[in-house]
């Protein structure tokens, strides 16, 4: 999908999917609002109702009712937070882009900071991301923060590819990287680290900014987030390997993915380390052979060391599939 963006007025835009997040959505749009850039003058805030059916549409509404110039809202019959996203494109006015998610929450200072990171290391980077805080159900820090542990920096992922990037909720791209790269619309996961992908591989450089925080709500009420129910969930499986992994990996015959693609690859791959009767209670018997077949075609593409090199294999049962 390419599109052409409307005429740029803001610093940011942050396209928001909505699905029933009425618990938590007010907490989130106030975590913008609440910016110290200032709201008002620097952020353009589209929420795109997916088909809601709780109060998520009406909050949206009044909202955009609040801040006209600054909030849109967008309503579509439900089609998932990839179609939901890709719906807010179009209308993007903002130089740098977030998708954050309706039940999360930004630190106070995560848009000045990254505005300032984009200003000294443009030329650098099209990708800059935050470190991930959970909170409610779930407190500390995510696993993948390592990579901020050096401070805010560019990293050149030639030579650090274990610092993957999976997250366009707490990373920030320039709108123009969004012109050739829409979600994919068969993906239920994995569908932003599908898009930071293809992003990165331009400049092989990403962006870390490690004194602002995405806070990123481990839900103690309501129904559960996607990453929650991934396990359970028919596209965790055969539509992952398809469309996030062989794609990212694919690459001319006689060059082999870059290392940090390998490394992302092998990242995701390792939490299909489950046991086949979990896998089976999901999949048809043809299904269940077809991604086996597909998970250990995948794993001949990625680098010995690239596989020892994973820092939670340890942590995950080994399964065997015969």
């Amino acid at each position: 999908m390419k599109v052409e963006f409307e005429k740029k007025q803001f610093d940011f835009t942050v396209i928001m999917a909505v699905y029933n997040a009425e618990p938590f959505l007010k907490e989130a749009v106030l975590s913008l609002l609440s910016q110290d850039i200032g709201f008002e003058e620097h952020v353009q805030l589209i929420l795109v109702d997916d088909g809601s059916t709780d109060g998520s549409g009406e909050i949206c509404d009044r909202f955009a009712a609040c801040f006209p110039e600054n909030i849109l809202a967008i309503h579509q019959e439900n089609a998932g937070v990839s179609a939901a996203r890709n719906a807010g494109i179009p209308h993007i006015q903002g130089k740098y882009v977030n998708f954050m998610d309706a039940d999360d929450k930004l630190s106070r200072n995560t848009l000045s900071k990254v505005k300032a990171f984009f200003q000294k290391h443009g030329d650098k980077v099209d990708l800059v991301s935050i470190p991930m805080e959970f909170f409610d159900a779930r407190t500390g820090q995510h696993i993948l923060n390592y990579k901020y542990k050096k401070g805010t920096r560019v990293i050149d992922l030639t030579k650090e590819y274990d610092a993957i990037q999976l997250s366009l909720s707490s990373g920030f791209t320039k709108a123009e990287c969004l012109k050739d790269n829409a979600f994919d619309v068969r993906l239920t996961n994995m569908e932003d680290a599908k898009v930071c992908t293809e992003i990165l591989k331009k400049k092989k450089n990403l962006g870390v900014v490690s004194d602002a925080q995405y806070m990123y709500r481990r839900r103690s009420m309501g129904a559960p987030s996607a990453v929650q129910n991934n396990q359970k969930n028919p596209s965790w499986y055969l539509p992952s390997l398809k469309y996030f992994s062989s794609e990212v990996l694919a690459c001319d015959e006689e060059e082999n993915p870059p290392l940090f693609v390998q490394y992302l690859v092998m990242y995701d791959l390792q939490w299909h380390l489950i046991s086949k009767e979990t896998i089976k209670r999901v999949l048809s018997e043809e299904e269940f052979i077809e991604y086996c077949n597909l998970f250990f075609s995948l794993l001949k593409k990625i680098d010995n060391k690239i596989i020892m090199a994973q820092k939670n294999i340890s942590r995950i049962r080994e399964i065997r599939y015969t």
